[in-house]
């Protein structure tokens, strides 16, 4: 099976977005959306409305209409397979949206016209719990993983980071720092590659409703990077039976 020649992979970058306000965030071409290139899912957008936070990183559009459909921004750029993101939150203590809203965090992505495989973690601020899924490729397509414990959940207010990282098959959640909960997938093998590689990314799930605002439980900031050594060249998944055949070709790293 060939291999990616070697790649360049990114250690850490962080970002707070233009001053200028995008839709989608691109940030000079380090993030892609998921409607700009999932084209089932929607983007995200930076906003830049002054006060403290100064910039916002938020939902571009309401989700949950028909579908499963994040507002998601993926990197572009390569991570090794080890990996975390990070970003503090900003939280209005008052907001009490009647329906979903979601931050999402994201591992090993891999997105690329109406296919997206990745590790999700979503925290509902109108419910303060959390769940880890695996997202399988189509819309709709997911499946909760059961935590290994902890099962710590500590409620993130304004300036707590929440970090979603993974380790082989390990992922963590930490709250500034602290453990709250852990997963282990053992899904991916050598005969299913899926969720071995990927990028990170950022996102939510907010569902249409009069009582939601984008801008009263997102992120101001979002962290990315590499973590371990860097790993031998891939072997190219691209013609795996998993990826449907109108996709291989065009399957990204």
């Amino acid at each position: 099976m060939p291999q990616f020649p070697p790649a360049k992979f990114t250690r850490i970058y962080t970002t707070d977005f233009p001053d200028a306000p995008q839709d989608p965030v691109v940030d000079d071409g380090k993030w892609a959306g998921g409607l700009q290139v999932g084209k089932d899912w929607q983007n995200a957008k930076s906003i830049a409305p002054g006060g403290s936070p100064p910039r916002k990183f938020v939902a571009a559009a309401f989700s949950g209409a028909v579908n499963n459909d994040d507002c998601a921004a993926i990197r572009t750029d390569e991570f090794t397979p080890d990996q975390f993101v990070e970003g503090p939150v900003f939280r209005d203590v008052a907001y009490a949206p009647a329906m979903t809203h979601e931050i999402v965090l994201y591992l090993r992505c891999v997105m690329i016209p109406n296919f997206f495989w990745t590790y999700e973690f979503n925290y509902a601020c109108t419910s303060d719990i959390y769940q880890l899924a695996r997202w399988n490729g189509a819309i709709n397509s997911n499946e909760v993983i059961p935590s290994a414990g902890p099962d710590t959940n500590d409620i993130p207010a304004t300036d707590d980071v929440m970090r979603l990282e993974i380790r082989g098959g390990l992922i963590r959640y930490l709250l500034n720092g602290a453990l709250q909960n852990s997963w282990i997938d053992t899904l991916p093998t050598a005969s299913i590659p899926c969720y071995r590689y990927g990028k990170p990314g950022a996102g939510y799930f907010i569902r249409t409703d009069a009582s939601a605002d984008v801008e009263k439980f997102c992120l101001s900031s979002v962290t990315v990077g590499s973590l371990g050594e860097i790993p031998a060249p891939r072997l190219d998944y691209t013609n795996h039976p998993k990826l449907p055949i109108r996709l291989r070709e065009r399957a990204l790293a």
